[in-house]
């Protein structure tokens, strides 16, 4: 019993130092990872800022190869190499033209995904933010019922511990859960620095 007190003091702790935190820009954002919630083509990209076509989602290639390359679920090393593929297939003196459009339009739809993905990981902040409440309020409920009661005063502080033991619970799992899904923007981030050093040795 004496480590599963120290283990629920420790989780109290981080759940209150947490809140005793500056209060980020949002809120509901739950990663140590700063929020970007758009990348510019500029940062990845020497030049001039590319633009992507205005239609290029009705171009059927471009618009084929953009999704599949940008999509999480195919191998970066598969998403490099359909790139590469593409860019040689375009005539060197149109290289210059299609290529920065080509990333802009990458840099498009990569946004999209991240968009989806940051508005799901603060979601899912938001409810670990009311688990975090819910634990402080049931903790303070439990605090005002003396640990000697007997009777229905021990029942009530009995079933308040239960309801706070479940809510840890909760929070503990949805805690390893965002340490995994924090990482996702990132690997997008890093997918999109790839494929510009790509284009843009396919460019010289």
């Amino acid at each position: 019993m004496r480590w599963m007190f120290s283990g629920l003091c420790l989780l109290l702790m981080t759940v209150t130092a947490a809140r005793a935190q500056p209060a980020p820009a949002d809120p509901d954002w739950p990663c140590f990872q700063n929020l970007v919630p758009t990348l510019s083509a500029g940062e990845f990209w020497s030049g001039p800022s590319p633009k992507p076509d205005p239609g290029w989602r009705d171009d059927t290639p471009v618009f084929n190869l953009v999704t599949e390359i940008s999509d999480r679920d195919t191998p970066m090393q598969d998403a490099n190499a359909k790139l590469a593929a593409y860019a040689d297939a375009i005539p060197q003196a149109e290289r210059a033209t299609k290529l920065p459009a080509l990333f802009g339009a990458i840099v498009a739809q990569i946004n999209d995904e991240r968009a989806d993905l940051i508005g799901r990981l603060k979601h899912l902040g938001h409810r670990q933010r009311l688990l975090s409440d819910k634990i402080t309020e049931l903790s303070a409920e439990a605090d005002k019922i003396p640990t000697t009661a007997t009777g229905p005063d021990l029942a009530n502080r009995t079933e308040i511990i239960g309801d706070r033991d479940l809510t840890i619970r909760g929070f503990q799992q949805m805690q390893r859960s965002l340490r995994y899904a924090c990482e996702a923007p990132g690997t997008l981030d890093r997918r999109l620095g790839s494929f510009a050093q790509i284009l843009m040795k396919k460019m010289k």
